[in-house]
């Protein structure tokens, strides 16, 4: 009965979240070991929709519900999941009417179910997929990355364990469905016990909105990139916010380097919050991680290996550097 969704119109137990998911994995039928898209608006019909993918034994792609261009029906295109997951009022829309003329995929509602069931019997083991996640495309067609169950139930039990999410403690969810930092605090967040509140979409870009959502929903743990914590202190220093986020434990930040400025700000402004750099490619979900500690002054580095992952420093002829040599950083895991 605990809060596993909160968001502006109220909350979802786990108990109804896990109902909603079920009633979704039996709309979706025969989908086992194929390809489902997830295109549903935020709010909890979104997760119930990535939960119930899972629990039919299919592998997601999570899309967003922007405009949707040749990116997304490149991706589509190359997937052609079985069933596309939409809010009921968007099944007419133009990327849903292009999957189902060109593609000959079906679509299903993520609308509440009036009475829950229980999920389908399909064994799913740790070498299926759970996922599809592309890459963002910087360095030439984005590449659709397969994740196991083992690989995404290994990282985000290290996650939440690590960064102490659990009953309690509320993450706020940040990341966009296209980039897979998304799938994992979200998973992470209900493995845990903990709560889930999407971060909403109008305040999601805008620093002096989002610390005051922060601040009334006592937010626990936050997940950005450097450039955008970059904007989050200039807000909580033009609104003198730091003593309304006591509740911050966590900043996690990811995706680019982490400036020694910044990492000195953050100390000033929010000295109670323990800040994390990780870091890895879509292939691995994360490769190193590094707690930043508080006499940190210069570059702050990439970290150690997250459990399960073996980091390598070779040279042109792939052997190890020796310690001062420069190289290319090897991922070496059964989770790749």
């Amino acid at each position: 009965d605990a809060p596993a969704i909160r968001w502006a119109d109220g909350s979802v137990s786990y108990r109804e979240l896990t109902g909603w998911a079920a009633a979704i994995s039996a709309r979706l039928g025969e989908v086992a070991g194929r390809a489902v898209a997830v295109r549903v608006p935020q709010g909890p019909a979104r997760f119930a929709a990535l939960l119930g993918v899972l629990g039919a034994g299919a592998h997601l792609v999570w899309l967003g519900t922007g405009r949707a261009g040749d990116r997304v029906k490149a991706v589509l295109g190359e997937l052609r999941p079985a069933r596309m997951i939409v809010a009921e009022d968007a099944a007419a829309d133009a990327l849903a009417r292009w999957y189902r003329e060109e593609l000959g995929g079906g679509l299903v509602t993520a609308d509440a179910p009036d009475r829950a069931g229980p999920f389908p019997a399909v064994r799913t083991g740790p070498e299926d997929w759970a996922y599809v996640a592309y890459t963002s495309g910087s360095t030439g067609p984005p590449k659709g990355i397969p994740q196991t169950h083992g690989a995404l139930a290994q990282f985000v039990t290290w996650f939440a364990a690590e960064f102490g999410l659990g009953p309690g403690a509320r993450l706020a969810q940040w990341v966009v469905p296209e980039h897979d930092p998304a799938l994992c605090e979200t998973f992470a967040t209900l493995v845990s016990g903990a709560t889930l509140h999407p971060v909403p979409e109008r305040i999601r870009l805008h620093p002096d909105r989002l610390v005051d959502w922060l601040a009334a929903e006592r937010i626990s743990h936050l997940q950005t990139v450097p450039s955008f914590a970059r904007e989050l202190l200039q807000a909580i220093h033009r609104g003198g916010a730091a003593d309304r986020l006591a509740s911050l434990g966590h900043l996690l930040l990811m995706g680019e380097a982490v400036p020694p400025e910044l990492v000195r700000g953050l100390r000033a402004a929010l000295p109670h919050t323990r800040l994390i750099n990780l870091y890895g490619p879509t292939e691995t979900i994360a490769a190193t991680w590094h707690p930043i500690g508080d006499d940190e002054d210069g570059a702050v580095p990439i970290g150690r290996p997250i459990p399960g992952r073996q980091v390598l420093v070779v040279d042109g002829r792939d052997r190890p550097c020796r310690t001062g040599e420069t190289g290319e950083i090897v991922v070496r895991s059964p989770y790749v």
